[in-house]
């Protein structure tokens, strides 16, 4: 872990002398400080060399001026030994105190925070660019409001969807526990899966848990029952919020949130959290799902903010984008364990699945696993 900036590295990047701690993650440090020249707050992030070098790469490719306004990049950098040091936007909090300090959101509210999350997104992903760590914790809000995406550590540089052969793998399993998708927890050299897909299975984990205020799932994968109930319901044509509410029956207050939900906003959570993910909607379609207002709003940002031909675009650095040798394999198998006991069988239903009385998964702050 580094320690706080030095005075010459405050110097170099322009920032005055005092800073404050913010917060700390597994690697890195944020610190709050001034711009000398202008008096404007940013943050100042502290990070190994090895961290921000894999980090840098992210911010290379999806380089912009202006920066788009749903992520966090950084301004600028300086070493000092092992460390980097670099300048990003300040941001008021994150989703992750937003609700445990203030409990869940309203539906319109939220509908608000996933129209810039789709802008940020669609624009990442068509740079080739998936988050694959997307969580309460690396979402923030800046000081006009806006939700900001942030924290690249583990992101993949793949083909963008844009190019002529979108040829996708994703040979790690990675990401924070109770927001990996399904087939992430089965993903190996032989086996990978679509890094994009699985960025919108953990983007319906996070507006589920906004409107609710606990998790979808503890894990997606059938050691955890609500995981079975889900695709139980997924293959019998069900609803999946409805199948994930009633194993709650004394939750009244998640019964009435389900009862108020719009059909557009239940469509939005249906089609991030389908579990195999060829069939899992796309960024481009539940964006279609948002009330009108916000398909303007969206519409706007995405026209800004639009790369036509990203096999042409430029780098910072001068290199233009080449093909990735990559290989399209199979997105998805069977998501069944090796010898789960958990699985239903063919006479089960919902109701007899549901027997067994479940807590809701608590939103607790969840650190980044990634096996090889």
């Amino acid at each position: 872990m580094c320690m706080a900036p030095p005075a010459h590295a405050l110097a170099s990047l322009g920032i005055e002398p005092e800073v404050q701690l913010r917060g700390s993650g597994a690697s890195k440090r944020v610190y709050s400080g001034r711009v000398a020249a202008t008096n404007e707050p940013v943050a100042l992030v502290s990070a190994p060399n090895d961290t921000y070098e894999r980090e840098n790469e992210v911010f290379i490719r999806l380089g912009n001026d202006p920066p788009h306004p749903s992520l966090v990049l950084a301004r600028a950098a300086c070493t000092v030994g092992a460390c980097t040091y670099y300048i990003a936007d300040l941001l008021v909090t994150d989703l992750f105190d937003l609700i445990t300090d203030g409990g869940v959101l309203g539906e319109q509210r939220v509908l608000g925070l996933v129209s810039q999350l789709l802008s940020g997104m669609v624009f990442m992903h068509r740079l080739g660019v998936a988050h694959l760590d997307l969580k309460f914790e690396n979402i923030g809000i800046d000081a006009a409001g806006r939700v900001r995406i942030f924290d690249f550590d583990i992101s993949m540089l793949a083909v963008p969807l844009l190019h002529p052969k979108p040829a996708l793998e994703c040979p790690r399993r990675l990401g924070t526990k109770s927001y990996r998708a399904p087939e992430m927890w089965l993903a190996n050299e032989e086996t990978p899966c679509d890094p994009y897909k699985a960025d919108i299975w953990s983007m319906g984990v996070v507006v589920f848990s906004l409107l609710f205020g606990f998790f979808p799932f503890d894990v997606a994968r059938p050691s955890d029952r609500r995981f079975v109930v889900a695709r139980y319901a997924q293959a019998t044509n069900q609803s999946t919020l409805a199948a994930l509410i009633g194993m709650y029956p004394g939750n009244q207050e998640a019964a009435n949130t389900l009862a108020g939900l719009s059909g557009r906003t239940r469509n939005i959570l249906e089609g991030m959290l389908t579990i195999a993910p060829e069939q899992r909607a796309s960024l481009e379609a539940l964006a279609a799902l948002l009330p009108a207002q916000l398909q303007a709003e969206f519409r706007a940002v995405a026209s800004d903010f639009n790369p036509t031909a990203p096999e042409a675009w430029k780098l910072r650095d001068g290199v233009a984008f080449r093909d990735l040798d990559v290989t399209c394999c199979l997105l998805f198998r069977s998501l069944d364990d090796a010898g789960s006991a958990e699985e239903p069988t063919k006479t089960e239903s919902i109701d007899e699945l549901s027997k067994c009385p479940l807590v809701p998964p608590r939103i607790v702050r969840q650190n980044v696993e990634a096996v090889a």
